[in-house]
């Protein structure tokens, strides 16, 4: 952390840099040199980096080490706090080392000579102290003196601290976008839509005025849609394919209560006007079936398991530039959808009809499996919305005093750190072919004053086939 001297009083400047590329990823500057401009440092240096998802280690001994002196504003709760929340590791020189800021000597010294002497010239600067001489004396020297360089030397000299604030300015609205933003998918608009999702889903009720604003017709085959996953303008859903439908056994075999049956399970990539740019095959042998999917920030997260309970699956993940698949883990037993949180970099799942709530570490160790308090609906699809929360969807039959039965669907807000219920709300709107909307894959996103909700819950061969439907309500207030 460096004073900088100017006319209006002293300005105080926190970097961050990388050691191995030498490339500063953080800098803020405050008029108190206290924790929070660290904090703010550090939170643009994360945001550089592709925000804590992509930093992220479940090993503590793998995490990022941030390197300072024993200062208070790195000792101070706040800023200790944030580091531990980022998945970052301090690490401090010993008492009066000269060393501990040598590294980041280069940056600030441009700022103070030319900031200093020329564009916020003043008298207590003309000695041209560079400021951690204060600190580092044995390591800096004297730097004492007055310029002797004439005006047009000094004012030759102004491109360079310009394009040096320029930068700093450049990386300071890049931070304020998000700290969790992550790829070229990723802008500002979809962090905070995350945020608003979670806000306006709170204020749903029976009452809300959904309106179907677009029906969009698929046409190609779409199979058995499960999940949606939001990228940006394109729209990721995963769908199985069935070649041999499954049979109930008279009697349990072998602990199964089917036979597996034979299919091909695809992530299709699609644009929001309803054509398709890929289809991904995902899946292996008997475990073909997708479930709901999630965009992680930086990958897509696909579970595939048997198209039965109590077997197996594989969850992937797949890059949403260039499509490529990567096995995560593999799990012995169905799971019928995940969600990556960004909070914690724990991955999320659900079993057959929902009934299990699953919490896996990053590479698919096992933390908890506790049962699903909610006996109204089964999740068919899920997705972060934003502070360790999730939104599911989905779909339960009911009787009808005929002998027939009906559907009912909804929308459930979760905390993801102890699986607890927020709000719930129905969402009575029917397909073409009779279903509930939130029945398949459902997202929801808040776009200025309209809350969306994009549904596709009929198959391939029903009704219209499968349609991308578009409902909307106005935002709360």
């Amino acid at each position: 952390m460096t004073e900088i001297p100017t006319a209006a009083g002293k300005l105080y400047l926190a970097t961050v840099i990388d050691l191995y590329s030498r490339r500063l990823l953080g800098a803020a500057t405050s008029l108190h040199p206290d924790a929070d401009l660290a904090c703010a440092a550090i939170k643009m240096a994360v945001a550089a980096r592709g925000g804590r998802s992509a930093i992220w280690r479940e090993d503590e001994a793998e995490r990022v080490i941030f390197h300072t002196d024993r200062g208070s504003t790195y000792t101070a709760n706040a800023f200790t706090k944030l580091c531990r929340q980022q998945g970052i590791r301090q690490s401090m020189g010993r008492v009066g080392s000269c060393l501990i800021s040598s590294s980041s000597e280069p940056i600030p010294p441009e700022l103070d000579r030319h900031t200093g002497r020329v564009l916020f010239a003043d008298s207590f600067w003309s000695a041209g102290v560079r400021p951690n001489c204060i600190y580092n004396a044995t390591l800096c020297g004297e730097t004492q003196g007055k310029s002797t360089a004439p005006p047009g030397v000094l004012m030759h000299r102004l491109a360079r601290p310009f394009i040096i604030l320029a930068s700093l300015a450049v990386i300071s609205t890049l931070a304020l976008v998000s700290v969790s933003a992550t790829t070229s998918h990723v802008s500002s608009a979809a962090t905070s839509r995350d945020g608003a999702v979670a806000t306006e889903v709170r204020n749903l009720d029976r009452s809300t005025p959904w309106k179907l604003t677009d029906r969009i017709g698929l046409d190609f085959p779409t199979y058995h849609p499960q999940g949606f996953a939001l990228v940006g303008d394109t729209v990721f859903m995963s769908t199985v394919e069935i070649i041999e439908p499954t049979v109930r056994y008279p009697e349990p075999r072998d602990g199964y209560d089917r036979s597996p049956g034979k299919g091909v399970g695809h992530v299709l990539v699609l644009t929001r006007d309803g054509e398709l740019l890929r289809d991904i095959v995902v899946g292996e042998g008997t475990i073909y079936h997708p479930g709901g999917i999630d965009f992680g920030g930086r990958k897509v997260w696909v579970p595939v398991a048997e198209y039965r309970p109590n077997s197996d699956a594989i969850v992937y993940t797949i890059d949403p530039d260039t499509y490529r698949v990567t096995e995560e883990f593999r799990y012995a037993d169905h799971v019928g959808g995940v969600v990556r949180d960004k909070t914690t970099g724990k991955v999320h799942g659900v079993s057959w009809g929902s009934r299990t709530l699953f919490t896996w570490t990053r590479n698919g160790r096992l933390l908890e499996a506790v049962a699903n308090q909610n006996h109204l609906i089964d999740y068919q699809d899920c997705a972060y919305v934003y502070k360790a929360k999730q939104l599911c969807s989905g779909v339960t039959g009911l009787p009808t005093p005929s002998g027939g039965s009906y559907e009912l669907g909804g929308l459930v807000l979760l905390d993801l750190r102890d699986n607890e219920i927020l709000h719930e709300v129905p969402f009575p709107y029917f397909s073409t072919a009779g279903h509930v909307a939130t029945r398949n894959p459902v997202a929801v996103e808040v776009d200025g004053d309209t809350v969306r909700l994009l549904a596709a819950p009929d198959d391939d061969g029903e009704g219209n086939n499968t349609e991308l439907l578009i409902y909307e309500a106005p935002r709360e207030g």
